[in-house]
């Protein structure tokens, strides 16, 4: 009889923990909780793979190209259990074998999502011995200093978590991920290859420079201007850049300045490496306004101001080979300091907005440089012409013996004949060929890095935008067209946007300098 006891009393237990266990492999939910990368880099939710009915872990795989982070970089995960909500989460971070606790967090309300937030501050990782188990992970003594490390680490972020489900005996599911990571606290440096010795106010130099590391942008910034390099094809970086005519000598520090792929930003002024920066005087200039000339050009003005010809009254000039007339997208509306009628109001007007209408136009075609050059040797110069002009001229503008306007002339005016040939200054890419306001029909050619040339007032133009032309081909014929009161080519070189002088670019010695600074890059 005892034995009979015994017998039910164990086959009952027996019975009843089969049942619980049974029980619990029905109850137990078998989806894992989740932990979704969304910056510094987005990537998709990382799926747990299939797994029999009794498992409730998963080790899943650490993603296979570390993501670049700083200091400074924050680290957002979306953790999430859709079915019974978080119960816990704890984070490590793992450098060489070692693991250091970041964080233990239990949920009491056990939330369906949760975003985690993390920085990964370098002076802990001082505190892990690289390359030998740090079990205990006890912080540097304050009485021993702390040497900072400078190389770049490769670490891993290691999130545990567990649900709310009645797996693994009501302890809930767990679940490891892991996310790798290149943190990097090297900021980028440039070592100068070449770099003009020279540079005058108004004028051209150029710079090349290799980088420690690959780098997100890099440019030379000077008096308010910025001034793009260039990645060339063995991996330096060429920059062509300006010394703006209206910057003070005592005003222009140029800078490079270059970000990496991590965000880190670093200025290495230029001035310290060697670049003589020389002021220039600009000669002051008196131009006359005739009765004649503004009668003359009234109608054209009227047609700037307004491009509608139905509204101005004066109809559009006929389309020339290759040039395009005035479209909205060329000059927007600009209402005129008084009657429309009025033809030194008209003037006015044409000379100050539209003038800046124009340059602005001109600064965003500058973005649609090669990033390489596309000429080689001096520019080449309007044949048998005599300059009218020079650079930065500072115009005082006369009407009836008062001064009415004041404005730089930012090109060199050559005359020669009238509907003297033009040629192309350099070989380049035609960026444009139509009318644009103040400089009439005109033609607009890249030469890469930044660098273009202008002709202005022709009276026709040969090339289409996108053409490819060499040094010396017929680009178009000279004439008067937009504020030209005579048959000349005004002839303009830019750089990022920027007016400089076209003297340096036509002499041959100083464009032979430029270009052996340029092929330290090829």
């Amino acid at each position: 009889m005892q034995k009979n006891k015994f017998f039910f009393f164990y086959t009952g237990t027996l019975l009843l923990l089969v049942c619980l266990g049974i029980a619990h492999l029905i109850s137990m939910e078998h989806d894992l909780p989740q932990a979704r990368l969304l910056s510094p880099s987005a990537r998709p939710a990382a799926s747990a793979p299939a797994l029999p009915s009794s498992a409730y872990a998963v080790q899943l795989p650490a993603a296979s190209a570390p993501i670049l982070i700083t200091p400074d970089t924050e680290i957002v995960l979306e953790l999430s259990d859709a079915t019974s909500g978080l119960r816990s989460v704890q984070a490590n971070l793992l450098l060489a074998g070692d693991r250091l606790p970041l964080l233990v967090e239990e949920y009491k309300d056990n939330p369906l999502k949760h975003m985690l937030r993390l920085k990964i501050d370098p002076q802990l990782l001082l505190h892990l011995k690289k390359g030998q188990p740090n079990q205990e992970n006890q912080p540097t003594p304050p009485d021993q200093p702390v040497q900072s490390v400078q190389e770049d680490l490769q670490i891993t972020l290691e999130v545990k978590m567990r649900d709310n489900s009645t797996a693994d005996w009501w302890r809930g599911n767990y679940a490891v991920f892991s996310f790798n990571f290149r943190l990097d606290r090297t900021p980028p440096q440039a070592a100068v290859v070449a770099l003009s010795g020279k540079i005058k106010q108004g004028g051209s130099a150029a710079l090349v420079f290799l980088a420690s590391e690959p780098l997100r942008s890099a440019q030379l910034e000077a008096g308010g201007h910025t001034f793009k390099a260039y990645t060339q094809a063995n991996g330096l970086y060429a920059c062509l850049f300006a010394f703006p005519y209206q910057v003070q000598a005592d005003n222009y520090r140029p800078e490079l300045v270059l970000e990496d792929q991590a965000g880190y930003i670093t200025r290495q002024p230029l001035r310290p490496l060697g670049l003589e920066v020389t002021a220039k005087a600009f000669r002051p200039d008196v131009i006359n306004l005739s009765e004649k000339f503004l009668a003359g050009k009234a109608g054209e003005f009227a047609r700037l101001v307004n491009p509608d010809p139905l509204k101005s009254g004066i109809p559009a000039p006929a389309k020339t080979a290759g040039a395009d007339p005035v479209k909205s997208t060329d000059t927007a509306p600009v209402k005129a300091a008084s009657g429309a009628s009025n033809p030194l109001d008209l003037f006015l007007t044409v000379n100050s907005s539209i003038r800046e209408q124009n340059y602005a136009r001109l600064a965003k075609y500058s973005e649609q440089t090669a990033p390489a050059p596309l000429w080689r040797g001096v520019f080449m110069r309007l044949p048998r012409s005599v300059q009218l002009s020079q650079f930065a001229d500072q115009r005082s503008y006369m009407y009836q013996g008062r001064e009415v306007d004041h404005r730089t002339h930012q090109g060199i005016d050559l005359a020669s004949v009238s509907r003297d040939q033009i040629p192309a200054a350099g070989s380049g890419r035609i960026l444009a060929a139509g009318y644009l306001g103040i400089h009439g029909n005109m033609v607009l050619i890249d030469h890469g890095l930044g660098l273009q040339t202008l002709y202005s007032h022709l009276s026709e133009s040969k090339v289409t935008q996108g053409e490819n032309v060499k040094k010396g081909q017929i680009i178009g014929l000279t004439g008067k067209s937009g504020m030209a009161g005579g048959d000349h080519l005004h002839f303009e070189i830019l750089l990022s946007g920027i007016s400089v002088k076209p003297d340096e670019w036509l002499n041959p010695a100083w464009s032979e300098r430029i270009e052996d600074i340029l092929l330290e890059a090829r």
